[in-house]
């Protein structure tokens, strides 16, 4: 009987220690993922922004096309 009890908690600290593994390797790619997510985030942000100041660029270019060729009407 204690052969067997020992075998059994053989067994058990072998399955706990690949349970902690797996729960690790869990954590690592759960930060992974988050990282991965944030950087396209920052990545989409940056794209948007660029947009945006390319539009405002040409709205202000307009804005001084239609002043100049509204003071050369009159």
């Amino acid at each position: 009987m204690g052969l067997l009890r020992k075998n059994l908690a053989r067994k058990s600290a072998r399955a706990d220690a690949r349970v902690a593994a797996l729960q690790e390797e869990s954590r690592e790619l759960q930060l992974r993922r988050s990282q991965a997510e944030t950087a396209m985030a920052q990545f989409e942000s940056d794209r948007l922004r660029a947009d945006l100041d390319a539009l405002h660029a040409r709205y202000v270019e307009l804005e001084r096309a239609v002043s100049v060729s509204g003071t050369t009407r009159t």
